[in-house]
């Protein structure tokens, strides 16, 4: 018998006959391999086995070097030459694409920490220069409360902004303080606004507090932010911070004491010229009326002349009230006029006696000039009292708000 020669699947690696067209184990097409010549003896093999079948040559050295020839021979050729040289241009190209995207992501990553850096010195310069006591007037502190709700918008636009930025991750450490830094900023100024917003609320002095602590949290993430040369120190100019607000804090509860101790006066005050006023208003008397009443029989001279004078005499005791009476700041004004108005009144009383002595006397051309004096003066007293009336209320609803103390 002739020697039998075997090869092995290329698909389960079952040993086979080389004749054999389909394998028996698997039924993969043994005939498709390739075929290999051996280049010692010249015998075909296939491209799968190793060694020649016939000598036992090494086939697998023989197939390196038929590759370099034959990709030496590829390269005299001038179209290839062309082709690596295009190879190594687009390597390069590719590498210093991949070279500059990264760096240009890096910058435009770093980019963000000197917007941060920028922004939180402008927030903190706007609540130190502004919180001082000559910038935290009445008429100012709505300014600063606007101004301090753009900033508080603005870091938390960026924050926003920041937080969905991709990290990387050499700078994963500081991206994550840089955000806690951010949330402190807003902290800050949201306490700064209440803080100026509602001085007298009982609750200030624990945001003050809040605000300290939030300050001491926010200087040391600053320093744990050192990224390619930006500074976020916040420097010891924003600890000056909930001093200032104290200070404001401490004014205003003095200047609303003061109020309220003003406001008791005046309501004091008030409440003692409400009386006078409805005295006043209960003992007017018509002295021309009873005068022709006298005329008429109805009253005696002796009646008159008592009615002029119990008159007069309420009419002093009410004006000696009124000025014994301790008009507080700004009420001296009210005070004044409704003296005026009594004095007026005692002025008509002794002309309606000075007329009525004269006509009892029966002389009556003079008679007469007194009692067209009493009656001018008599209109001059109501269109006074007429005036402190309409200005009395008006500054009695001023003077009795807080606000306006």
């Amino acid at each position: 018998k002739g020697d039998v020669f075997f090869n092995r699947c290329s698909s389960c690696n079952f040993d086979i006959d080389e004749s054999t067209k389909f394998c028996p184990n698997c039924g993969s097409n043994c005939q498709q391999a390739g075929v290999i010549k051996c280049n010692k003896c010249g015998m075909e093999n296939l491209s799968s086995v190793s060694f020649c079948k016939q000598c036992g040559n090494n086939l697998k050295q023989n197939r390196s070097r038929e590759i370099k020839q034959k990709f030496a021979a590829f390269l005299e050729k001038p179209q290839a030459k062309l082709g690596v040289a295009l190879g190594i241009l687009l390597i390069i190209v590719a590498a210093s694409t991949f070279y500059y995207l990264n760096f240009m992501s890096k910058s435009h990553y770093l980019a963000y920490y000197g917007e941060a850096s920028r922004k939180i010195e402008t927030a903190n310069d706007i609540l130190v220069n502004n919180t001082t006591a000559e910038n935290l007037k009445n008429e100012k502190i709505a300014d600063l409360q606007n101004q301090l709700q753009v900033q508080r918008d603005e870091l938390m636009n960026f924050e926003k902004t920041f937080s969905n930025t991709h990290v990387l991750q050499e700078y994963s450490e500081h991206h994550k303080n840089l955000l806690a830094l951010l949330d402190k900023e807003i902290a800050m100024i949201e306490e700064t606004k209440l803080v100026i917003g509602k001085p007298l609320n009982k609750e200030t002095d624990n945001v003050i507090d809040s605000l300290k602590a939030n300050i001491e949290e926010a200087k040391g993430l600053s320093e744990k932010i050192k990224v390619e040369e930006r500074n976020f120190d916040l420097g010891k100019g924003i600890t000056v911070l909930p001093h200032q607000l104290t200070m404001f804090v401490e004014e205003q509860r003095t200047i609303n004491k003061e109020k309220i101790a003003r406001l008791l006066l005046m309501n004091d005050f008030f409440q003692k010229v409400d009386t006078m006023i409805q005295r006043y208003d209960s003992s007017k008397l018509d002295l021309g009326a009873n005068l022709d009443n006298l005329r008429k029989g109805g009253y005696t001279w002796n009646d008159y002349f008592n009615t002029l004078e119990m008159a007069r005499a309420f009419r002093v005791g009410l004006r000696n009230q009124i000025d014994f009476i301790k008009a507080p700041k700004g009420a001296e004004n009210v005070k004044r006029q409704f003296s005026e108005v009594v004095s007026l009144a005692i002025q008509y009383c002794d002309k309606m006696n000075s007329g009525a002595q004269l006509e009892y006397m029966y002389r009556y051309p003079d008679a007469e000039k007194s009692y067209n004096e009493a009656k001018a003066i008599n209109t001059k007293v109501q269109a006074t009292y007429s005036d402190f009336i309409n200005n009395y209320q008006t500054e009695k609803n001023r003077l009795t708000n807080m606000e306006n103390l």
